[in-house]
């Protein structure tokens, strides 16, 4: 079956040409935001090569295949197309359906192989051994009501912020349904979405919930930027009536504080900010916070602990101060050489954070983080570089982190899909400790993963090739293991840009 859905993909696309920009399925983290007034927010997409084409509805194909030696054979493969254009002068749509088929990498395989989801997507179509199968079908319609507003709707991915990982909102996950409205005032920009989210049960069966988001971006100065985030996660049914959509947050004015406390408060709230310097040309520092749920008096307490770490009188730790922050640099033309460009990140999560009492309620889609794609209880740094010349580049990436997992029946906070309290609710939680958590708790793991690769574009027509070669290490120490990975990797893409396994 699977072998039969590719090839059907493939002979659809075959006479296909480009006849417009070809695209990414993600941010450009080292040049995003760069030499825009604001930080990147909203719909992104990562801009190819752009081709001039008079026809106003535009087509081509997008297909990749890629293979690992080393820690067995894993591979990938996929094929689809690309359609979009402008409807009116007004009006512009974009559909890219994409047929993914994949045997993961060990270290990707240990997390996705329970979930019955695909890494960075939605539910798998079949699941043979390590095989895995996926249809993404990213959809945007977009619809300009004057200079200042506009509205966009379809089935895609958002990312909020300036790095290459993202704390409040990020695209590293599957595509889900949203309708938003923004309003670009020039110093001022503000968005306005609703989405879809679904959760894959324990049974099999999928449930939905909804969220709505705020983000408002002021350029204060030329160099310095400042955002504020919020946002409302609702269950479409619970155990007293279906809600379905609530329509309170349709509510287009900062905050939702006041709607949600209408309702009795029984959603899940997060708010947040980011915060951009441009301190040097073609350099900029940035920042992330988000804040789940926030106590002073616990805060208080930390700093005590902080001050006089032997004074075993202090309490400290409370798992419900559920904080993560961010902190980063990047910068265009390093050391005032063009093509070269580098980016260093700090992400921070804190045991339980983005995760509810309610499962439902978690800050997820499909079974995975919306933020960032380790959930929470860890701590990273992360390394990416490249030099790129018109037709090649070569890449330099590096990350450390550290997390902790769960044994069988803990809960320390890393796993968003278990239930969060510190007594019993009702619904099988373990429930987790007052105070004494600290990043890491659990079963500590300790990961390095590096990657080193050449790329080499190839024009065909109207169809850009990108054909790479890599080696990527991995590491991964803990009480119980200690296990290394190496692989050597070659693939071609097609009108798309490379992807890359940093989802575990």
């Amino acid at each position: 079956m699977k072998a039969f859905v590719f090839a059907i993909l493939t002979l659809l696309v075959a006479g296909v040409h480009a006849q417009m920009s070809t695209v990414g399925f993600a941010h450009n983290a080292l040049s995003d935001s760069i030499d825009t007034k604001h930080s990147s927010m909203g719909f992104n997409r990562d801009p190819f090569y752009f081709l001039s084409g008079k026809r106003k509805i535009s087509r081509y194909p997008i297909a990749f295949s890629e293979a690992m030696a080393g820690c067995g054979l894993p591979y990938t493969a996929g094929a689809g197309f690309w359609v979009g254009g402008n409807i009116n002068a007004k009006a512009h749509f974009e559909i890219s359906p994409i047929f993914y088929h994949a045997n993961y990498p060990e270290f990707i395989g240990k997390k996705f192989d329970s979930l019955n989801v695909f890494a960075g997507g939605g539910r798998n179509l079949y699941s043979s051994g390590k095989s895995k199968g996926y249809l993404s079908v990213p959809v945007l319609f977009t619809y300009h009501l004057s200079p200042v507003f506009t509205i966009r709707a379809g089935n895609e991915r958002t990312f909020f912020g300036d790095g290459y990982r993202s704390m409040l909102l990020s695209d590293q996950g599957s595509e889900y349904p949203f309708v938003r409205i923004e309003a670009n005032l020039n110093q001022l920009r503000y968005q306005h979405q609703i989405s879809r989210w679904r959760q894959q049960m324990p049974d099999g069966h999928n449930e939905t919930k909804f969220s709505a988001t705020h983000y408002l971006s002021w350029n204060i100065t030329k160099k310095l930027n400042i955002s504020l985030f919020e946002s409302v996660i609702w269950k479409a049914e619970d155990s007293v009536r279906t809600r379905g959509f609530e329509w309170l947050y349709l509510n287009p004015v900062m905050f939702f504080r006041p709607a949600e406390f209408a309702l009795g408060s029984p959603d899940n709230m997060l708010i947040g900010g980011n915060i951009s310097w441009n301190f040097l040309p073609k350099t900029k520092f940035y920042a992330q916070i988000l804040l789940d749920e926030f106590f002073i008096s616990e805060i208080k307490n930390w700093i005590k602990h902080q001050l006089h770490p032997a004074d075993s009188s202090i309490s400290y730790g409370a798992w419900v101060n559920k904080q993560a922050f961010q902190i980063g640099i990047k910068s265009v033309g390093l050391l005032g050489i063009g093509g070269l460009n580098a980016l260093a990140e700090f992400n921070f999560a804190r045991p339980y954070v983005f995760s509810h009492r309610d499962p439902m309620m978690s800050y997820t889609n499909m079974n995975q983080p919306v933020a960032h794609p380790f959930g929470s209880n860890f701590y990273e740094f992360v390394f990416r570089s490249q030099y790129k010349k018109e037709k090649w580049s070569a890449h330099l990436n590096a990350m450390y982190y550290v997390t902790g997992l769960d044994s069988a029946g803990t809960h320390f906070g890393q796993n968003l899909l278990q239930s969060t309290f510190d007594g019993p609710v009702g619904n099988g939680n373990i429930p987790v400790q007052y105070y004494g958590n600290v990043v890491g708790q659990g079963v500590r793991h300790n990961i390095i993963q590096t990657s080193a690769e050449y790329r080499r574009l190839f024009r065909i027509g109207y169809n850009y090739f990108v054909w790479r070669l890599g080696v990527l290490y991995r590491n991964d120490r803990s009480e119980l293991v200690n296990s290394s990975e190496k692989y050597v990797y070659t693939g071609i893409f097609l009108n798309l840009q490379p992807v890359e396994w940093n989802f575990r």
